[in-house]
């Protein structure tokens, strides 16, 4: 059952589980031929976090039906984050160079980056740091993506 909780997961525990089997190599002394011959398996077992519950997503693409489909400023506000976030999903630019990026007022970036940051998408580092929550993209491997949340959800120091 689909359930709204389910669908906010991010990631699930999967069990991956093998042998690994060992060999030694053998001389055929009549043909010279190299035989490999196993002399040890063990089993094993692990369990491990894999991403869960996202499609992939073709950025380029994406962000033209965001652009036709919303268009104006918000759209591209939203296209500048996406194509200038880093490894980790930050974005180090100014208000005021986001609006002149996007050829609007740094008021209208204000306003829009203060929605985006109540509903959850981006978090501000500092004056000209944004980080995207990894929750909703991210490009790189899970192991990325979960060093690059717990940023995200780290508390100030104090």
């Amino acid at each position: 059952m689909v359930t709204k909780k389910s669908l906010n997961k991010t990631f699930k525990i999967s069990k991956v589980a093998g042998y690994h089997r060992y060999f030694r190599e053998e001389i055929d002394k009549e043909t010279g031929e190299v035989n490999l011959i196993e002399v040890d398996k063990s089993f094993y077992q692990d369990l491990y976090n894999k991403d869960f519950n996202f499609m992939k997503m073709f950025t380029n693409n994406m962000l033209n039906v965001i652009k036709d489909f919303f268009g104006g400023a918000k759209a591209d506000i939203f296209n500048i984050l996406i194509k200038n976030a880093d490894k980790e999903n930050c974005i180090f630019a100014t208000q005021s160079e986001i609006a002149e990026a996007c050829n609007t007022s740094r008021e209208e970036v204000n306003k829009n980056l203060k929605s985006l940051e109540k509903c959850g998408f981006i978090k501000k580092i500092k004056n000209g740091v944004y980080q995207i929550n990894v929750d909703y993209l991210f490009k790189g491997s899970h192991t990325q993506r979960m060093n690059a949340k717990e940023k995200f959800t780290k508390p100030l120091k104090k």
